[in-house]
């Protein structure tokens, strides 16, 4: 049993956020690890459809993720203030990390056999292999969570909404009551989380005045998971409220979302009569890079060719494309 002590104080400070880099990191443990807290069927459909997009560049960040059955470094766990966290503050912050931190960290990996080169670049350079690292997370990012993370994003934001109209109406015990149903709140100031898998005894943590940051995942299911570091505001990974997923776009009736997913529906239909990446980025909001990673994907479904026209390129429908979007009208 897993025991965190509340405060008055300590009710007041609790808040909520969303981070992509908490997603990626779900998103790229295998699921055979030890902590790999319960896993989801949504995290399996994501890597399914997304890994043959995982970029060699990837490697260093997958492998350091995967070291030990033990858990992942705690370096990797961004200390930010914010509600929505942005993946170039995580990184940012994690390559700030001290030397001695991130050798500490390592300690855990003594007794593992075959490491992972990164591991051992960790170990040698301290901090300055970090980089690498960042590096290697944004590549996987950029290339198989950046175009879906908009909607996912929404489906976060909403539930996050939820719990607040929870808290406003019943107090904060009540909204900490629902996060799990292993999560217990009791009125002496403790929520309880009662099976942790793997875990004998009590573990009581008292708060201190610090605050719990409450950080809803797509990538959880059945667990939850708890970052308790010295130094900063103790953080619950939870999942998001049953059946939320439905309030996104894929559940709306929209066939064309159901088989390509929400984003690239989007991006098809705005293509239009032809499109380049910028203005199509521009269309839907985002950046260049993910503008052109849903290009890719859907000019390898056969949906949309490619053309240049001197520096820049448009993308067109192709009769397939079209065919599908006169049966899916937005």
């Amino acid at each position: 049993m897993i025991e965190l002590v509340f405060s008055v104080q300590d009710l007041a400070r609790t808040r909520f956020s969303s981070s992509p880099m908490d997603h990626l990191l779900l998103g790229a443990v295998g699921a055979a690890r030890g902590h790999y807290v319960g896993g989801s069927s949504t995290r399996e459909r994501w890597w399914r459809r997304v890994r043959a997009q995982a970029p060699a560049k990837a490697a260093p960040f997958i492998e350091l993720v995967n070291a030990s059955s033990e858990g992942m470094p705690d370096f990797l766990g961004a200390d930010l203030l914010g509600h929505c966290r942005r993946l170039s503050d995580e990184l940012d912050d994690i390559t700030a990390v001290r030397d001695d931190v991130v050798r500490s960290d390592l300690a855990r990996y003594e007794q593992v056999p075959r490491l992972p080169r990164i591991v051992e670049e960790l170990r040698d350079e301290g901090s300055a292999a970090l980089r690498r690292v960042a590096d290697a997370a944004w590549a996987l990012h950029r290339a198989c969570l950046a175009p879906d993370w908009s909607d996912m994003e929404r489906v976060l934001q909403a539930d996050i909404q939820r719990r607040a109209r929870t808290t406003a109406e019943h107090g904060p015990g009540a909204m900490l009551g629902t996060l799990h149903p292993q999560l217990a709140w009791h009125d002496r100031g403790v929520l309880e989380y009662t099976e942790p898998p793997g875990f004998d005894g009590v573990w009581s943590v008292p708060l201190e005045g610090r605050g719990l940051e409450l950080r809803p995942s797509l990538f959880l299911q059945e667990g939850v998971g708890f970052l308790l570091q010295d130094g900063r505001q103790p953080a619950v990974f939870h999942p998001v409220t049953p059946g939320a997923h439905r309030d996104g776009p894929p559940d709306t009736g929209d066939g064309l979302a159901v088989l390509l997913g929400p984003a690239k529906a989007r991006a098809l239909r705005a293509i239009g009569p032809g499109k380049g990446t910028a203005e199509l980025a521009r269309c839907l909001g985002i950046k260049p890079p993910a503008a052109s990673a849903h290009a890719a994907a859907l000019r390898a479904a056969g949906l949309l060719a490619t053309t240049r026209q001197g520096r820049a390129v448009r993308h067109t429908l192709t009769p397939l494309g079209t065919d599908l979007l006169d049966a899916n009208p937005g």
